[in-house]
């Protein structure tokens, strides 16, 4: 009996949900347990780290992207055992691009660090490491949820979130503040990529090899291009809210702000898990079919849904993500609101963009490097305080909502069903 596409993608979707509600409340736990062991300053350095790790390796999530694009691909042909060469292939291009960071990482990490008012120099060269390996991690997660096995993909991403919460405190507590929280970061990364990379031999080796593979990739590099650039910019505009802080404002103001910025995002990493289900769903095999509409439909009332829920519950009451966090001064909660209601738009649009991408249309590049610009260029002019900030993030945020939403084909292009025509049944 055939599984409703719809039905599937509640499925995946709960799956990635709990994984990334698991994550989140590891991620959540993590931040808590160094808001309360470390300084004000110290904890500011850890979260602009952390964002750092997040900014560089979104482009390389624009390969996993790829990979799940290209996996999805190869699954509906039958010849999903492909996938791994090309991820092998990845590998090695990422390594030309990890060994030159990483190395810059180690040389420049005494001028960094005085330009984003960071206490040692050691803390950006341990946060070189964590980023390499998070390089990497994408890869093998981008294979298995392509092949729609979001529980070996979310698995991989829980033990690395476990294992920082768990070594990190441990090593603070022995005295290694800030270099000791991102050491564990960079063993948890390093961990979920063994996992990952199990994980997609153990699926590919059940699978049917098909000789004739030359042209399974046949998204095209122009695509993986736009995948990269489409990335990038949107985790700058997601993670440079903190880099901009710890470079205008006082290492403890920057420190109260870290706070404050956590909460605010919170409602994209509850978006997060949908758009990752919906993406092989609605991967273009040619014209838009309504099945494909349907599917991003019902994903983006997921997403509205959980936005408004996390919007409203944490205006209404602040004081509680601020007491997990360690901070539950008053003065706090019209920071906190303001983050959340400025990172509202950014949750709702991260699924249009996977959407869009997923059907090869990218012209959504235009509004985002549009307020990429305008971001930069805000908050160079508007920084004397936090609400400045938070007001510039905030109206860029609503006007990259209002670009992607005018992109996307309101016009179904085919009323077949590209999936069930295939004749592919899937990957359960």
């Amino acid at each position: 009996m055939k599984i409703r596409d719809g039905d599937r993608l509640f499925r995946h979707s709960a799956v990635l949900f709990i994984a990334g509600m698991a994550m989140h409340a590891c991620n959540l736990l993590f931040q808590a347990v160094m808001g309360r062991m470390l300084t004000e300053s110290a904890f500011g350095d850890l979260t602009s780290m952390v964002n750092v790790v997040l900014m560089v390796s979104l482009p390389a999530s624009a390969l996993s992207s790829w990979i799940v694009a290209a996996s999805a691909k190869l699954a509906k042909s039958g010849n999903a055992a492909a996938s791994v060469r090309l991820a092998l292939k990845v590998c090695g291009l990422l390594t030309c691009v990890a060994l030159p960071v990483l190395f810059l990482g180690m040389i420049g990490a005494g001028w960094l660090a005085e330009f984003f008012q960071i206490g040692s120099p050691n803390v950006l060269r341990i946060a070189s490491v964590a980023l390499v390996l998070s390089l990497y991690f994408p890869v093998f997660t981008g294979v298995l949820q392509g092949l729609e096995r979001f529980e070996l993909s979310a698995l991989s991403s829980i033990i690395s979130s476990i294992l920082r919460v768990v070594i990190a405190p441990a090593l603070v507590f022995l005295g290694f503040s800030v270099a000791g929280a991102l050491t564990a970061q960079s063993i948890g990364f390093a961990m979920a990529l063994l996992v990952s990379a199990v994980g997609v031999h153990r699926v590919v080796s059940s699978c049917a090899v098909n000789p004739d593979d030359r042209g399974v990739v046949d998204l095209g590099h122009r695509d993986l291009v736009w995948f990269i650039i489409l990335f990038g910019c949107f985790g700058f505009l997601l993670s440079a809210d903190m880099m901009f802080v710890k470079h205008f404002f006082e290492p403890e103001e920057a420190g109260v702000f870290a706070r404050a910025s956590i909460i605010g995002k919170m409602s994209l990493m509850l978006s997060a898990p949908v758009a990752t289900a919906m993406f092989p769903k609605v991967v273009s095999v040619g014209r838009l079919s309504r099945l494909e509409w349907r599917t991003f439909t019902r994903a983006m009332a997921m997403v509205i849904l959980l936005v408004l829920c996390v919007v409203c519950g944490g205006c209404l009451m602040p004081q509680l993500p601020l007491w997990l966090l360690g901070n539950t001064s008053a003065s706090m909660f019209p920071l906190v609101r303001r983050m959340l209601v400025a990172v509202c738009p950014l949750a709702v649009a991260f699924p249009i963009l996977h959407f869009l991408m997923a059907q090869r249309r990218f012209a959504v590049v235009v509004p985002l490097v549009v307020c990429l610009f305008g971001y930069v260029l805000g908050l160079n002019i508007w920084h004397d305080s936090t609400v400045e900030v938070t007001r510039v993030f905030g109206v860029m945020n609503t006007v990259f909502l209002i670009g992607s939403v005018l992109c996307l084909p309101f016009r179904k292009e085919s009323s077949d069903n590209g999936f069930e025509k295939s004749g592919s049944k899937g990957y359960d």
